[in-house]
This record gives C-alpha cells, structure tokens and sequence, in this order.
C-alpha cells in the first residue's frame, strides 16, 4: 500500500509540475491582469504588494505571465467574462485604496504564455530534499545556487527548483544545459511551470542554517551608538536642504575605519542623492533616510535623517512579530502551526491580512506598541503602531524612525529578541528586497529584511552577511524614500524609488568591502 501511494503520488505531482494552471480550463475563459512591464524585477515587486492587499484565496491564484517581451500579473481564475466582471468590481476598492490600478479581463486563449521553472527533485519529505539543496548548492555554485528553492506544491508535497521565470523555450535550453552538468551526479532535471508556489526554503535558508550565532558583547553599547545624541559635521541633501548628522559611537578605539572615512560614506550617498535628483530620479518633496551600521563591531557608519518619522508600510510587520513573540514567550499566546503560517504569510508574502491577525491574538494595535515601549523601548523608541491596515493596505498612520529598524536589527543580529532564531528564519525566507538582488554585491550573500511598499513609501530593511571569504562584516542597510501623496503610475514609480535603494546599497557595500 505504501509503494502504491508513493508511485501515485509521484504519478499526480509529475501531472501538476508540467502542467500551467490554467491550461487546465477550457477555452474562451478570462483572467485578471493587473500589469505589464518589460522589467521582471518590477513585475515581481507588484506582485508581492498585490499578495500583500489581496485575501489569500485570490492571492494564491497571482501568476507571472509573458506577452513577447512584457511579463505580467494575473490572477488565473479562468472565469466567465461575467464572472471576471463581478471580480474586477470586487477588487476595485482594495486595490484603488492601495493606489494601485484596478483590474483587467483578459482573455486566456493565447493572449500570453505561461512561465516554467527548472525541477530537480520532488517528494513529502522536506528534510530530504533540504539535503539535495544542500548538496546542489555546491555542485552549481553559487552564482546559480543563489536561484534555488524548494516550494510548497502541495499539502504534503515540495519541489527542489531553480527559479527562472521563464519562457518554456527558455527554461527547456537551460534544463538540457543543467542535466549535462548534473548527469554525473545522476540527478535528472524537468520543466515545472510556474504556479507562485510558496517557497519554504532558498539561499539565504541555507546560509542562515550555517550561520553561528553573533556575539552577544557589547549589546548596550552597540544600541546607545546608534542612538548618540553627539554633536556632528552636517551633509546637506537637496532640494529637501535636510541636514544630516552622523553619528559616531563614544569610543572609537576599535573602529576599523577612521570617523572622516564614514562621513566620507555619508558624504558619498549624500553626494549620489543629490545626482539623483537633479536626474529626476527622485522628485521634489519625496524626503529619504538611510542608516548602515556595522553589526559585528558596533560601528555607526551612515546616519541620514535616522531619527525622523517616516510611515512604516509593511515595515511596521517585524515589530508586531516582536510583540507576538513577546507574549508567547511570556505564556500569554502559544505559536501554533497557524500562528506559524500566518507569521511566515506576514513577513514572507507581506499579507495585510494575516498582519491583522497576529494583531488581534496580540490584543490589537495598541496593545503591540505597548507592548513594544514597556519592554523594548531601547530598542523601538519612537514606534507608533496606531491601526490595523485598513482594506487595501493603505496605512499610513503607523510610523517609525529609521533608526528604530536599524537597533532592532542590531538586536536580531545579537539574538537578544525573543524567538530570535525563528524570526531571523523567517525573515531569511525567499522573497523580494531591494538592498541584494539587482546590486553589485557578491552572490552568496545572506540577507535578512522586510521590505515596504505604498503608493508613498519605498523602502526595504535588512542585515547583510557577505561571504566569510570576502572578509567584509555583516550590516544593517535601511533605506526609505517618502513622498507626501500618493503616485499617480504605481508600478513606475516604486520600480524606479526601488533602483535608487539598490544604487545606494552597492555603493554601501562597496565602501565597506574597500575598508575590510
């Protein structure tokens, strides 16, 4: 019986890997589109915000589509036109209250193509297919290893992919090229389309496993130096004429890198900044902040308008965690297979919905910043957790500064949070950043961050752990671009802010690394 099951399970998930969802439906039925771009990257950053303002039903059905040199978003409901119609009204206030565009019917009959990944292995046992991702990582390197994840397929099935979101052309030249290199190893690889299966394990899950715990010294003092009231030289950024202090820590004797080189760094972003405005890619009355500080030897490196009130989007969603975690591990809640879920949905995929939730187990908004100040409030210091996000996720009452993100992070990075270790798991699950992916910064680096995104704010928070070859510490990057209502062509304008991010942070990294 058990053979049985093992060759029908196998039998099923093979079906389910070669074949899109939708072209199960029959033909001359409509899915939603929400946008086109030739830039995948952009595409991808849509979706997830899409994930983050949809209900979970609708957000599982969010597929990446190609229409010659455009990819898309859709929804694969494979609907009636009428059907599709009631849908579209039925979004419309979400995604309208989000600033995003409502909405299209599109027909699914050839109007685009469905997107394939690579599939090395699948089965029910996820622990062994962690050690086939361990053993591919170093067989492929980490320059292709960086793409690798195991997705959930099903309820008790996962799939070892390598994520290309691609052509089925495309992927089938890179699969043939890949049993080439792996045909010594006997392992075959096979097309699997792309379904926005949820990834439960990727690169930095695997650096994360590997990662020993940080020292715990100096925890106090690290967390006053990012936060010293020391008066400093000024940076001036136009045309905000914002002035910038840099804050150095009250000793210096065991800097690595002098106080006039890290205002250099500061002067440097300060000097790109302003580039890029006078370029036009940042506008008039968008304001921005950006904080580095080196997590491994307490070190402040860039401080720019850290201590200013920005709207914290999704950003909010690591500290609610924090709250979370502090009632369980006060006995107050217990962290069940749904509370897991609903945490992983909350920092992995953004999910509005299951933010509200993990709320309300807390007791509410109001309690979570209570929480956050009584017992965190040397860390979180300026915290404003004042709602649920309202339909759409269109909040823009909870706020923070930006040094708040950078002395939690320093405190995730020193385990000193409770459920440290779950939630640095979490927040080194695959998703969108905009401080790695599409930088100058080696593959193989591990990154923890939780990225924000509103028709106002971009914005993306994490710790970056370099490779130990490179001989480049780990660091906290938190970078933020506000601007006072919302824009008017979303995709655009987050796609463009979220460049701006990446520019600053390969040119953090590359400072750093110069200095090692």
């Amino acid at each position: 019986m058990m053979r049985f099951s093992q060759y029908f399970f196998g039998f099923v998930l093979t079906a389910y890997l070669l074949t899109p969802a939708g072209v199960m439906a029959a033909a001359g039925r409509f899915d939603l589109v929400y946008a086109w771009d030739t830039n995948l990257s952009a595409i991808l950053d849509y979706k997830e915000v899409l994930e983050g303002v949809l209900d979970e039903q609708t957000a599982r059905r969010l597929k990446m589509v190609k229409r010659g040199d455009e990819y898309g978003v859709i929804s694969d409901m494979n609907g009636t036109q009428r059907q599709a119609a009631r849908e579209i009204i039925r979004q419309a206030h979400d995604l309208l209250a989000a600033g995003l565009a409502e909405a299209n019917a599109i027909s699914n009959d050839g109007a685009y193509s469905y997107l394939y990944n690579i599939c090395y292995d699948y089965g029910p046992d996820l622990g062994i297919l962690k050690g086939q991702y361990h053993r591919l990582y170093a067989w492929l390197g980490k320059d292709i290893g960086g793409q690798l994840a195991i997705e959930r397929v099903s309820e008790r099935g996962y799939a070892l992919i390598y994520r290309m979101h691609a052509g089925r052309d495309e992927a089938a030249s890179l699969m043939a090229e890949h049993n080439r290199m792996l045909g010594p190893r006997k392992m075959q690889a096979t097309l699997m389309a792309d379904n926005n299966n949820p990834v439960v394990y990727g690169e930095s899950s695997l650096l994360d496993d590997n990662e020993e715990l940080a020292s715990n010294a100096g925890e106090d003092q690290r967390l006053a130096a990012l936060s010293s009231p020391i008066k400093q030289p000024v940076v001036t950024i136009r045309p905000s004429h914002t002035k910038v202090v840099v804050q150095r820590p009250r000793s210096t004797a065991s800097m690595k890198t002098t106080p006039a080189a890290r205002v250099g760094l500061e002067k440097e972003i300060g000097d790109l900044v302003n580039d890029l405005y006078r370029q036009g890619q940042l506008a008039r009355g968008e304001r921005c902040a950006w904080m580095v500080y080196d997590v491994e030897n307490g070190q402040p490196l860039v401080n720019i308008n850290g201590n200013r009130l920005f709207q914290a989007a999704s950003m909010i969603k690591p500290f609610v965690a924090l709250a979370f975690f502090h009632q369980v591990q006060a006995g107050k809640l217990r962290y069940t297979p749904k509370a897991r879920h609903m945490i992983e949905r909350m920092i992995q995929r953004s999910s509005n919905e299951a933010t509200n939730w993990v709320m309300r187990q807390v007791g509410g908004p109001n309690v979570c910043a209570r929480i956050l100040r009584a017992k965190y409030g040397n860390i979180v210091r300026k915290i404003q957790i004042v709602e649920y996000i309202p339909a759409g996720g269109k909040t823009y009452r909870n706020k923070a500064i930006p040094s708040d993100y950078a002395r939690f992070l320093a405190a995730l990075w020193d385990m000193k949070l409770p459920y440290s270790k779950e939630l640095r798991r979490v927040m080194a699950l695959p998703g969108a950043d905009r401080i790695y992916q599409g930088t100058t910064i080696p593959k193989g680096t591990l990154v923890y961050n939780k990225t924000g995104s509103t028709a106002r704010l971009c914005g993306d928070m994490g710790i970056l752990v370099p490779p130990p070859k490179s001989g480049t510490p780990a660091y906290v990057m938190v970078g933020l671009i506000e601007r006072g209502s919302n824009a008017a062509d979303y995709s655009s304008w987050i796609r463009r802010r979220g460049n701006v991010i990446r520019q600053v942070s390969s040119l953090v990294y590359k400072d750093i690394s110069a200095k090692r």
